[in-house]
C-alpha cells in the first residue's frame, strides 16, 4: 500500500474508533437514549437501560461457543457490520425520539435489542481491525481517535440536540468507517471455539488486574454520576487522553517506556509500557478515592477516580490487542469476555446496582458512599498486595534455582566462577545471532528441559509469549529441535 492509502486508512479508523469512544462514556450516548435519574418517573428509563445491558450480557453468552462462525461472518460479509450498525442507529432514534413520552412505549422497546446489537458488532468488528494491524502506530492511532472523541464529539454534545444526533448516528458512522477499510480476502482460518473457562486460563493476570479496577471504579461512578457532580469531568477527561496521546507518541519513537534500540511494535515491550501507565493511573485512582473520602462527592476527587478508571478502558483495548496479536488467539471470545461482557457489567454496577444499594440507605446515603469507596480501596489495595507478592515470588523462585541446582555438585567458589563462564558465553551467543536478553532467557531455560508453562512461569510470563520468544530464538540460531538448540548453546 502506498504512502497515502496508508492515510488513508489510518484516517478513516481514527474518524471510526472516534465514534466508537462515544459508547463507552454514559453522558455521550446511554444517557441521551435512556436519561437516568432518582426520581420515581424515570424509573420506566432505567429498567430499559439495564435491558440494554442483559440484552448485550445474553449476546456475550451466546458468541462465545459460536466465536469461529462470527469470525466467519466478520471475514465472508462484512456487510454485516454495517447492517448491524444500521440496526443501532434505528434503535437509538426510536429511543431518542420516544424519550419525552410519559412510561415506557413500544418505540423504547424495540430500541433495546438493536441498540445492544449495534455495541456488540462495532465493538468485535473494530477488535478485529486493530488486532490485526497492531502496532506501536496502531496504538497512536487509539490514543489519536481517543482525544479526537473527547474534544471533538463531547464539545459538540454541550448542545442536547447535537448530542442527539451524534447518539443516533454514532453506531452506524462506526460501522461505514470500518466498512470503508481494506479487508484481505484471505486470511487466517477461525480460531477453534473456547469456553469461558479456557479464555480465563489463556487471559495474562494483567488483564484480570485492570477489569478488577473497571469494576471496582463503576461503583464510584455510580455515586458520582447520579449525584450530578460532573462538572470537572470534561476538562480532566481532556488533561488526561491529551497526557496518554503524548505517552503513546514518545512510546512509538523510541523514547518512552523502552531501552535504547528495544522494538516499540515487540509485545513485551508493549505490555512494559501498559503496565507503567496502569501504575500512574492507579495512584491518580487511589488519590481521587481519598479526595473522596475527605471532601465528599461533590468535590474533584469522585471526578478523578471516574476518569481515571474510564481511561483504563482504552490501556485494556491495547492489552487485549497484544494478547490476541502476540498469542494468536481468536479475538472474538477474547473480546466478548474481557471487553463487551466487562462493560456491560460496570454499566449495571454504576446505574442499577449502586443507585439501588444508595436508596436502600435512605437518610445514610452518604455515610452508605463513604463505606462503599472504603470497601473498594481495601480490596484493590488486597489485590494489588496479592499480585506483588506473586511477582516476588516468582522472581525468588527464579533467582533461586539456579543456585540449588549448582550447589550440588560444586562448591560455591567453583559455582560462582561456572556462572560467570555460562554469562559470557551466553552473552557471546547472544551476540553472535542477535538474541534479545529475553529471547536468550528464554532459550537457555528451555534447553535445561523446562517445558515452556515452566519457562513462562519462572520468567512470570504468559505462555503465548514464551512460545513467541523461542520461536525468534529457534529461527535465529537456525536450529529445529530441542536436540539441536541444547547442542547450540551447550547445555548437554
Amino acid at each position: 500500500m502506498n504512502g497515502t492509502g496508508r492515510t488513508r486508512d489510518y484516517c478513516i479508523a481514527m474518524i471510526g474508533m472516534a465514534f466508537f469512544w462515544v459508547y463507552f462514556r454514559h453522558q455521550a450516548f446511554f444517557q441521551a437514549l435512556y436519561p437516568l435519574a432518582t426520581s420515581a418517573e424515570s424509573g420506566g428509563h432505567a429498567m430499559l437501560y439495564v435491558a440494554v445491558m442483559l440484552v448485550l450480557l445474553v449476546l456475550c453468552a451466546l458468541a462465545i461457543p459460536l466465536a469461529p462462525r462470527i469470525e466467519t461472518l466478520l471475514r465472508k460479509h462484512p456487510v454485516s457490520v454495517v447492517a448491524a450498525g444500521a440496526a443501532g442507529s434505528v434503535g437509538a432514534w426510536c429511543a431518542v425520539a420516544s424519550s419525552g413520552a410519559a412510561g415506557v412505549s413500544a418505540l423504547q422497546v424495540v430500541s433495546v435489542p438493536l441498540v445492544a446489537l449495534g455495541f456488540f458488532a462495532a465493538c468485535l468488528a473494530w477488535a478485529r481491525y486493530f488486532v490485526r494491524v497492531f502496532s506501536a502506530r496502531a496504538i497512536t492511532l487509539l490514543a489519536l481517535s481517543y482525544v479526537l472523541s473527547l474534544v471533538v464529539l463531547s464539545c459538540l454534545g454541550f448542545n442536547s440536540q447535537v448530542r442527539d444526533a451524534i447518539a443516533v448516528a454514532s453506531p452506524l458512522c462506526a460501522a461505514l468507517c470500518w466498512y470503508a477499510l481494506p479487508h484481505p480476502a484471505t486470511g487466517e482460518a477461525a480460531g477453534p471455539a473456547l469456553g469461558l473457562s479456557a479464555v480465563i486460563k489463556k487471559t495474562d493476570p494483567y488483564v484480570l488486574l485492570f477489569i478488577a479496577f473497571l469494576l471496582a471504579g463503576s461503583f464510584v461512578r455510580g455515586i458520582v454520576d447520579l449525584g450530578g457532580a460532573t462538572d470537572f469531568r470534561w476538562p480532566i477527561s481532556i488533561a488526561m487522553a491529551v497526557a496518554v496521546l503524548a505517552v503513546c507518541v514518545l512510546y512509538q519513537r523510541g523514547r518512552f517506556f523502552q531501552g535504547a534500540g528495544e522494538d516499540p511494535n515487540d509485545a513485551s515491550n508493549v505490555e512494559v509500557m501498559v503496565l507503567k501507565c496502569w501504575v500512574a493511573l492507579a495512584l491518580c485512582f487511589f488519590l481521587g478515592a481519598f479526595a473522596f473520602l475527605v471532601a465528599g462527592p461533590d468535590f474533584v476527587g469522585g471526578q478523578v477516580v471516574v476518569v481515571s478508571r474510564s481511561t483504563l478502558d482504552f490501556f485494556l483495548w491495547i492489552l487485549l490487542c497484544n494478547m490476541v496479536k502476540r498469542g494468536k488467539l481468536p479475538f472474538v471470545p477474547v473480546f466478548v469476555a474481557c471487553s463487551i461482557f466487562v462493560e456491560a457489567l460496570s454499566w449495571i454496577i454504576s446505574y442499577s446496582l449502586t443507585p439501588s444499594l444508595l436508596l436502600i440507605s435512605g437518610t445514610k446515603r452518604l455515610a452508605a458512599s463513604e463505606m462503599l469507596v472504603l470497601v473498594i480501596v481495601f480490596v484493590l489495595l488486597a489485590l494489588i498486595i496479592a499480585f506483588l507478592g506473586v511477582i516476588v515470588l516468582r522472581n525468588a523462585k527464579k533467582a533461586s534455582a539456579p543456585a540449588l541446582s549448582f550447589a550440588a555438585e560444586a562448591p560455591v567458589q567453583v559455582e560462582a566462577a561456572s556462572d560467570s563462564a555460562e554469562q559470557a558465553d551466553s552473552l557471546s551467543i547472544a551476540q553472535a545471532y542477535h538474541l534479545t536478553a529475553r529471547e536468550m532467557e528464554v532459550a537457555e531455560l528451555f534447553s535445561r528441559g523446562h517445558s515452556i508453562k515452566k519457562v513462562a512461569a519462572t520468567l512470570f510470563i504468559s505462555t503465548s509469549t514464551a512460545q513467541s520468544h523461542i520461536k525468534s530464538a529457534y529461527r535465529k540460531l537456525g536450529v529445529h529441535t530441542r536436540d539441536e538448540l541444547i547442542e547450540k548453546l551447550g547445555n548437554g
